[in-house]
């Protein structure tokens, strides 16, 4: 006998926001008219209700979260040196050297595992969107503007953007700022053309779903 799975629409959402817009004209004369305004959106998502599976930690419980958050590793700096690596003394999943990400250890265990992956933030859906225009009219000759914007939105960044090598290819130029010996203090930590060496440095976030 064969099984069928049916798939269901199920789950609850909740979504809350603002929407203002301020526009200003203004005409100086026959022949000359100017126009200035303004537009802000704040809009927050949540999910209400959901099915979740029994065997789901805590921190990936994605109720009362936002559609698409980022669930993995929270990196708390790089091992910069011996001492550091000495400081961060933790027993981890992947092999780590001087130059790699420390993670943050959440069930204080002493170990870097699954059980520390967590909640990181909300997805790519800006909680602010906002915009000034503007524009002048002088006998039918028109001039537009537009400067536009949004903020508190997380965006995972993904193959050359986010990594280095990415399917052999190059590596882009904020690597310079990276680990080395002589650069302990490098924004990014090391490179190496052995994955396997810096598998603890590409630990992608993900969601619930992985589990």
């Amino acid at each position: 006998m064969a099984l069928r799975f049916l798939q269901e629409n199920v789950g609850k959402v909740e979504n809350k926001g603002i929407e203002l817009t301020i526009m200003h004209t203004k005409r100086l004369s026959a022949n000359l008219s100017y126009n200035v305004g303004g537009n802000l959106t704040y809009s927050r998502n949540k999910i209400v209700e959901a099915p979740v599976a029994a065997n789901v930690p805590a921190a990936f419980n994605i109720i009362g979260r936002p559609i698409g958050a980022y669930y993995g590793y929270k990196a708390i700096g790089i091992i910069k040196d011996a001492a550091t690596m000495a400081a961060y003394g933790k027993t981890t999943a992947f092999p780590i050297a001087l130059g790699d990400i420390m993670y943050d250890d959440v069930n204080k265990d002493g170990m870097i595992n699954d059980a520390d992956r967590q909640y990181l933030g909300g997805g790519s859906l800006p909680e602010l969107v906002y915009g000034i225009s503007g524009g002048l009219n002088f006998k039918g000759f028109e001039l537009s503007i537009l400067f536009q914007g949004a903020t508190r939105v997380h965006q995972q960044l993904a193959q050359n953007a986010g990594f280095a090598f990415f399917n052999g290819g190059r590596v882009t130029s904020e690597w310079l700022d990276r680990w080395t010996p002589d650069n302990p203090n490098g924004k990014y930590p090391r490179l190496s053309t052995n994955a396997t060496a810096t598998t603890n440095n590409y630990q992608i976030p993900n969601g619930p779903a992985s589990w």
